[in-house]
């Protein structure tokens, strides 16, 4: 039996109010607008860590920080069936645009104007090119203030036992992904080993380029002049304690 498409909207369970639209209102504000199938719109709160909209991934976690749970998350998100696939895009393209993304006044977290990843189709240079120009222009942080808002927020809360990792040891065999006591295979030393002399042989070699020549050149030179230096002082203070 083929699987049902649909749109699903995530609602915030915080905001009970009314909120119109041209095709459809609600009793809570719309989060977020999405089209899938099968438990699709579960994923989101599944692989909350991973989700790569982070605009979204952020009200999320405002939400179960504020004593709400996932459960409680997903008895507010509204499920509209589609026949096709192609009714889900043009639906969630509509829905978009009548709601309105946060960048123009919206309350959505979309980044896209939706109509994106139909099923198991492969994305072509073109497209990608396309949306990554897309995503790039509609990156919250590309404005200096939205940088000095999140620098504002961030000062003080990540100092001393507020940081996360304060007091935690990852050192040695203590470090989740560490090393010791531990050994590659030949297999991946053999792969690394590739890589590397792939990247570094003949004209790929940095130093084989003037310019990154000439900067290391300049680097030795200051170096030894560094070295030189540090030699003469040391001998002007022995000659000193020595009393010449």
């Amino acid at each position: 039996m083929k699987e049902k498409f649909y749109v699903y909207i995530y609602l915030d369970p915080r905001t009970k109010s009314h909120f119109c639209y041209q095709s459809l209102s609600f009793l809570y504000k719309p989060l977020y607008i999405g089209k899938g199938q099968k438990r699709r719109y579960l994923d989101h709160l599944k692989y909350l860590e991973k989700h790569t909209n982070y605009d979204f991934k952020h009200v999320l976690k405002e939400i179960l920080n504020e004593g709400f749970t996932k459960q409680d998350i997903e008895n507010h998100i509204r499920i509209i069936p589609c026949n096709s696939e192609q009714e889900a895009f043009n639906l969630e393209i509509k829905l978009i645009k009548e709601i309105g993304c946060s960048k123009f006044g919206g309350p959505l977290t979309n980044w896209t104007d939706g109509g994106e990843g139909p099923s198991g189709w492969t994305s072509n240079e073109d497209f990608k090119k396309n949306l990554s120009k897309r995503m790039k222009s509609n990156n919250p942080m590309k404005s200096e203030e939205s940088r000095k808002k999140v620098s504002e927020n961030l000062k003080g809360k990540r100092l001393g036992n507020k940081n996360a990792m304060f007091g935690v040891d990852r050192s040695g065999d203590k470090h989740p992904r560490g090393m010791l006591g531990k050994h590659h295979s030949q297999k991946v030393r053999e792969d690394q080993s590739k890589r590397m002399k792939d990247r570094f042989i003949g004209d790929k070699n940095p130093s084989k380029r003037l310019e990154v020549r000439e900067k290391i050149s300049q680097k030795v030179k200051l170096t030894n002049k560094r070295k030189r230096l540090l030699k003469t002082l040391n001998l002007i203070l022995m000659e000193k304690h020595n009393g010449y």
